[in-house]
């Protein structure tokens, strides 16, 4: 594995024999590549006749493999939250067959399929001018508007011609070999659906791979071969630190992937050879910054992440509610944070959705716990207020359990308690979308209609919900019959509902005519227990 030397020239037959070809005036000129620095620009000359350079994206804007219509895929990373854009556009006659790929990613992976089931994968950074020429139907890119290593560039050809000598990759016939065989063992052939039987049966006769055990010797043979070429080029200076870490990976991934689930692999006697030379654990390259952008470090860190995640229990809610069971978000939250292989940045996509969890079903401290833990790790700020904007918490107003009535008309639950003083108050946290909640209305009317020429004022409090929605049901349940109906503005922030623990609804509080509240966790409406506490309160001086 260090046959640098030769390797080396090698690199420069490669770059006279496979990527020769001639200037052409249809080439951009400068200040057309200055007009479009913010974006990715292909552009293909003399496409040859069976490529396809027509992008093909589903609404999310990536592309994808499975059913393609194109020979040119694009994959945004998971990590941006705008959405990428991949377009058809014409530049100025002649430059007429052209890709644009609008990313926020510095980098971006393009693969480039030819000959139907082989493809180059390409590394450009935003900002590039890529031409496409050919030899043949093998593609040949250059960068028009940087110094770049042309090895580097081509990296996928460079690895053909030189490691497999222009033959189709033995790993996916490997493959094909591998699920054909088994299949047939276990009686059942969901594996093959990857593969045209005939067409793959072809390609194996073709290049004289005809069993398993002759694929999987030479796609062991291949990776040795491709990890001397790597460290080749990176000692020579033609891969950077960061393009030898994206190929080593792209390497041990596919190893991982695919070499590893056949048992045959770890008794091959070059299998230890290549453990000693690379480690096959793909956990320091999710450390690596400018790569996490991209589709297969992204899938992978999903993973690895989700295997730390997947046995946390759930936990189920308490009190008089449904107690229904959902993820532990706080500890989720926690799980993340402390993982030492991703870094804030990638932290910051697994943790945004855990943090808008806890803003849902978290109170006031678990949410201002939160907030300085993401702001501690990501420093993003934006992110926050948009949260706090969104489900409208306003920290400096928690000291009152800020109130809308059906009219809109502002109040507070401490204006609604001395307008009422000395009369007993029945209170019943509620909500459009509990359905708890809603069942027992029917009994809460009848309740009101019992207690309606005495002195027992009915407050009805709908918590962490929608507005429109709790308009509708307050009038369809007839929440506001015999009653006082409000929304609360400040679930959230407020210091009564996270000092009465109001963690779950339906909940009841029963304050005397003092104001006093003397039952935290009064009864529902249904049965004797409610009647009797009432009556008892109605007595007292």
């Amino acid at each position: 594995m260090k046959k640098t030397k030769t390797v080396i020239s090698v690199l420069i037959g490669f770059i006279i024999v496979s990527c020769n070809f001639k200037s052409d005036s249809r080439v951009p000129k400068q200040e057309v590549l200055k007009e479009l620095a913010n974006e990715i620009i292909l552009i293909f000359q003399d496409l040859p006749p069976g490529i396809n350079a027509n992008p093909w994206k589903t609404e999310s804007g990536s592309v994808v493999i499975s059913g393609r219509t194109s020979d040119i895929q694009f994959f945004d990373s998971a990590l941006s939250f705008a959405s990428t854009k991949i377009s058809l556009k014409r530049l100025p006659l002649p430059y007429s067959d052209t890709v644009t790929i609008d990313t926020n990613n510095n980098l971006a992976e393009v693969d480039h399929y030819f000959n139907k089931d082989e493809y180059a994968t390409y590394l450009f950074h935003k900002g590039d001018t890529v031409l496409f020429t050919y030899n043949g139907k093998i593609p040949c890119a250059t960068v028009l508007n940087r110094e770049t290593s042309f090895q580097a560039i081509n990296y996928s050809i460079l690895v053909r011609e030189n490691v497999r000598n222009n033959r189709m990759s033995a790993i996916p016939l490997h493959q094909y070999h591998f699920f054909k065989e088994t299949s047939k063992n276990e009686k059942q052939d969901e594996n093959m659906y990857f593969f045209e039987d005939r067409y793959w049966k072809y390609l194996c006769e073709k290049e004289q791979i005809l069993s398993r055990k002759q694929a999987l010797d030479i796609a062991i043979e291949e990776v040795k071969h491709e990890l001397s070429l790597q460290d080749s080029l990176h000692n020579a200076g033609l891969l950077s630190d960061y393009e030898y870490d994206y190929r080593r990976f792209s390497l041990v991934r596919l190893i991982n992937n695919s070499l590893m689930r056949d048992p045959f692999l770890i008794q091959h006697p070059e299998y230890k050879k290549i453990l000693a030379y690379m480690d096959l654990s793909d956990e320091r390259f999710l450390r690596i910054e400018p790569l996490l952008q991209l589709r297969q470090y992204q899938s992978d860190l999903d993973i690895k992440v989700n295997n730390y995640l997947k046995d946390i229990k759930p936990v189920r809610s308490e009190g008089s509610g449904s107690g229904i069971a959902y993820p532990d978000f706080k500890a989720r939250f926690d799980t993340i944070s402390n993982l030492d292989f991703p870094s804030a940045k990638s932290k910051r996509s697994f943790l945004t959705p855990e943090l808008k969890k806890i803003f849902e079903h978290g109170d006031r401290n678990d949410i201002e716990k939160y907030i300085a833990k993401y702001i501690a790790i990501t420093g993003d700020t934006i992110f926050v207020n948009k949260l706090l904007a969104e489900n409208k918490m306003d920290f400096s107003k928690s000291d009152e359990l800020l109130l809308i009535d059906g009219d809109n008309n502002q109040t507070n639950f401490q204006k609604v308690l001395e307008k009422n003083k000395g009369k007993v108050i029945y209170v019943d946290f509620w909500a459009s979308w509990c359905a708890p909640c809603k069942a027992s209305m029917p009994e809460a009317k009848k309740l009101r209609e019992e207690y309606k020429n005495k002195d027992v004022v009915f407050v009805y409090l709908a918590l962490n919900d929608e507005e429109s929605r709790w308009k509708a049901d307050n009038q369809k349940l007839e929440v506001n019959y015999l009653s006082e109906s409000y929304f609360i503005t400040n679930s959230k922030t407020a210091h009564l509902i996270a000092s009465l623990k109001v963690s779950t609804i339906p909940r009841y509080l029963l304050f005397n005519k003092k104001g006093e509240l003397i039952h935290p966790n009064a009864p529902g409406p249904y049965g004797k227990e409610i009647r009797n506490q009432l009556d008892k309160t109605l007595k007292e001086i």
